[in-house]
C-alpha cells in the first residue's frame, strides 16, 4: 500500500521556529498569570493616588492632563473613600484657588498635579478598557504595573535567549522589590522595570528600545536619565567580562542608533522640565516644594543603603551580597563597580526628598529602583555560570524571606531586625531622627525639637533616647529636678542637631543641669 506519510517530504527542523514558539509560550503564560493577579487582588489606593488617579481620568476623558471639576467628581465616585479629598479639589478648582489641594496647583492653561503625568498617560488606555468591560477602571494602575512586568519579561528573554533564565530573572526582580510595589499607585514599577529592561536591551543591541524605556522611567524619576551615559558603559564592560572583543563593542557604540537611543532618553527625561517651565515658570514643582538640598548629607546616604528599617540593606541584602560576589568573578569587577556607581549616582538626588520616611513598603521606594543596576550585574554574571539554576534559586529563596519580612510592618513601625538590635546593642543602630521619631511614636509627623523619645526593651527598660541638642531641659526631663546627666552616658550625634543617648540613662545627683 502506498504510504502517504512516508512519501511526504521531510520538513526541515528550524531552530528559530522552536525559539519563536518558546517565546510565544513564555509571553502567553506570563500574561495569563499576571491577568490572574489583576483579577484576584484588589487595587491598593496608596502613594500619590489622588494625583495620579484624577490625572488619569482627565487624560482618558478629554485627552489633556489639566484638571476640571468633572474630573474630580468622577474620581470621588470611583474612589468613595477619597470623596472628601476630591470634593475639596473640585471646590478649589471651581472657585479658582491657586492651590486647590496640596499636590495640585494652577498653571497657565489650567490645574495640574505636581507629579508629571507620564504614569497617568500610560495608565489611561487600561482605564478606558476596564471601564468598557465593566471592571473597576481605577485598577488601571495595577494593569500598568503588571504590563511593565510583561515588558521586562520580553527584555529578559531577548537578553538570555532562554525562557528558563528569563523566568528566573523575572522571579529575581519580583523578590528584589517587585512584590512590594506592584500594587502601589505610583511609578515605582515603571521606573524599576523600565530601567532594568533598558540595561538588558542596550546589551542586546536594541539601543532605541532601551532609550525609550529608560526615558519613560526618567520622566517620573529624573536621575534615571544617567542611563544615557551608563548604558553604553555597561554594555562595553559586559562584553569585556565575557571575553568578547570589547574594542569592537566600543566602536559599535559610536553608531547613530546608539546615539539616538541616548538622545531619546535625555529628551524624554527633559520633557517634564520643559513643560513645567512653560506652565509654571519653574523647571520642577516637585524640586521646589518637596525637596531641599539641606537634607543631602552623609547621614541620609548611610540611611539610604544601610538603615535596618527602610534602607536598601533591609530589602535586598542578599542582592547586594550577590553583586559583590559577581564583582569577584574574573573580568566582572569593572561591570559590578560601574553598576554600583550608577546606583550611587541615582540615589544622591533622592536624599533631598522631604518624605524620607513616608509610605515605604519595607525598603523605601527609591531604593527599589536604584537597586536595578545591581540586579543587572548579578543577572549578567549568572548567565555565564554552569550551575546558575542553583545560585539563582538560592538567591530567590533568600530574597523571598526579605520580602515576606518587609510586608510584616508599616513605615511607622520598627521591624523585628531593628528591634532585636536595639534590645541587644542599641549603640549599633542610630537611624536618622525622622525614622526613629515616626517609628517609635507610630505617627507620621514633623520633627519637634522639644520632644524626647525613648525606646524600651522587652523588659520595659529604656535603652535608647533621642533628643535635640538645643533642648536645654534635657537633664531635667530625663533625671528630674536637682540632678544632671552622668558623665558615663554614651551619646551619638546624628542629623540636624539630633542626639542619641544609648543605653540606660545614667543620672548624677551631684551634676546639676
Amino acid at each position: 500500500m502506498f504510504d502517504l506519510q512516508a512519501a511526504a517530504p521531510a520538513v526541515p527542523d528550524h531552530p528559530w521556529r522552536h525559539a519563536r514558539q518558546a517565546r510565544a509560550g513564555f509571553c502567553t503564560v506570563l500574561a495569563l498569570l499576571l491577568l490572574a493577579f489583576l483579577a484576584w487582588f484588589p487595587a491598593a489606593y496608596d502613594g500619590d493616588f489622588a494625583e495620579y488617579s484624577v490625572t488619569t481620568i482627565a487624560l482618558a476623558t478629554h485627552a489633556t492632563p489639566d484638571l476640571r471639576v468633572n474630573d474630580s467628581a468622577t474620581a470621588a465616585r470611583l474612589a468613595p473613600n477619597f470623596a472628601a479629598v476630591f470634593g475639596q479639589l473640585g471646590e478649589g478648582i471651581a472657585v479658582g484657588r491657586e492651590v486647590p489641594l496640596p499636590g495640585f496647583i494652577r498653571g497657565r492653561s489650567g490645574y495640574f498635579a505636581l507629579h508629571h503625568w507620564t504614569y497617568s498617560a500610560l495608565a489611561a488606555p487600561a482605564y478606558l478598557l476596564l471601564d468598557a468591560l465593566g471592571a473597576p477602571p481605577l485598577k488601571c494602575f495595577q494593569a500598568l504595573n503588571l504590563a511593565m512586568m510583561i515588558v521586562l519579561g520580553m527584555c529578559l528573554l531577548r537578553f538570555f535567549q532562554s525562557t528558563l533564565q528569563a523566568a528566573a530573572g523575572l522571579l529575581l526582580f519580583a523578590v528584589c522589590g517587585g512584590v512590594l510595589y506592584w500594587n502601589w499607585t505610583g511609578p515605582e514599577m515603571l521606573s524599576a522595570a523600565g530601567l532594568l529592561g533598558a540595561m538588558l536591551l542596550v546589551c542586546s543591541r536594541a539601543p532605541l528600545a532601551a532609550g525609550l524605556l529608560a526615558g519613560l522611567a526618567a520622566t517620573q524619576n529624573p536621575s534615571i536619565a544617567a542611563f544615557a551615559a551608563f548604558g553604553p558603559v555597561l554594555a562595553v564592560l559586559l562584553a569585556r567580562a565575557r571575553g568578547d572583543d570589547w574594542r569592537q563593542e566600543l566602536r559599535g557604540r559610536a553608531g547613530w542608533r546608539h546615539g539616538a537611543g541616548a538622545l531619546l532618553t535625555l529628551v524624554l527625561a527633559g520633557l517634564p522640565f520643559a513643560l513645567s517651565m512653560w506652565q509654571f515658570g519653574e523647571p520642577s514643582l516637585i524640586a521646589k516644594y518637596s525637596t531641599s538640598s539641606d537634607f543631602v548629607s552623609w547621614h541620609r546616604l548611610h540611611s539610604f543603603f544601610l538603615d535596618l528599617n527602610q534602607g536598601m540593606v533591609s530589602g535586598v541584602p542578599f542582592l547586594m551580597a550577590a553583586a559583590l560576589l559577581a564583582g569577584l568573578r574574573k573580568g566582572y569587577a569593572p561591570l559590578a563597580a560601574a553598576a554600583g556607581v550608577f546606583t550611587l549616582l541615582m540615589a544622591l538626588p533622592a536624599l533631598s526628598a522631604y518624605n524620607w520616611n513616608s509610605g515605604a513598603v519595607g525598603m523605601m521606594r527609591y531604593a527599589f529602583w536604584c537597586a536595578m543596576p545591581l540586579l543587572f550585574a548579578v543577572l549578567a554574571a549568572l548567565r555565564e555560570l554552569p550551575r546558575w539554576p542553583l545560585y539563582a534559586g538560592l538567591l530567590v529563596l533568600l530574597q523571598a524571606g526579605c520580602m515576606r519580612e518587609a510586608q510584616r510592618y508599616s513605615y511607622v513601625e520598627l521591624n523585628r531586625v531593628s528591634q532585636a538590635v536595639l534590645g541587644v546593642a542599641p549603640q549599633l543602630y542610630n537611624p536618622i531622627a525622622e525614622i526613629f521619631t515616626d517609628r517609635v511614636s507610630r505617627t507620621d509627623a514633623p520633627l519637634d525639637e522639644s520632644k524626647v523619645l525613648s525606646w524600651r526593651d522587652a523588659n520595659g527598660l529604656v535603652v535608647k533616647t533621642l533628643f535635640h541638642s538645643s533642648n536645654k531641659q534635657i537633664a531635667q526631663r530625663l533625671c528630674g529636678e536637682g540632678a544632671g546627666l552622668g558623665a558615663d552616658n554614651r551619646y551619638r550625634k546624628v542629623n540636624a542637631g539630633w542626639v542619641y543617648l544609648n543605653g540606660p540613662v545614667r543620672c548624677d545627683a551631684s551634676a546639676r543641669g
